[in-house]
């Protein structure tokens, strides 16, 4: 998948595949919007393995959002969504996860799962829409 740009209010952002380039963003998105919840071994594993899909939307050069999963079999398993707190409630947690969903599709998967946890309203509601 290559960069894209996509026009949101006024806004110009990016989509890329995010690698093991992008570890340190990653970390720091993690530590801002979901408190830390993964090491950086694993977000290394997370973004050098080829079976994981994973997409970074991009306000210049900065990670505002992103989504990472696996497919197994015909479904993706959904690791990671996070929208930097200065972003969220503009559509960007949305957008992100409908460009992974597209993705997963365009490689055979028809269905989706994720955990998340029952306190957690802003992610629940971005699932439920």
């Amino acid at each position: 998948m290559s960069k894209h740009n996509i026009s949101k209010k006024d806004e110009y952002i990016s989509l890329a595949p995010l690698g093991n380039e992008n570890v340190n963003q990653c970390m720091q998105l993690d530590k801002i919007a979901l408190n830390g919840i993964w090491s950086r071994k694993h977000w290394e594993n997370e973004l050098s393995d080829k079976n994981r899909l994973c997409l970074g939307l991009f306000s210049d050069s900065h990670l505002i959002a992103m989504a990472c999963g696996w497919i197994v079999l015909d479904e993706i398993q959904i690791t990671v969504i996070a929208v930097h707190p200065l972003f969220q409630r503009k559509g960007f947690g949305k957008l992100i996860l409908t460009k992974l969903l597209n993705l997963a599709k365009e490689k055979d998967a028809k269905k989706a799962t994720l955990e998340v946890d029952s306190k957690n309203h802003k992610a629940l509601h971005l699932y439920k829409s």
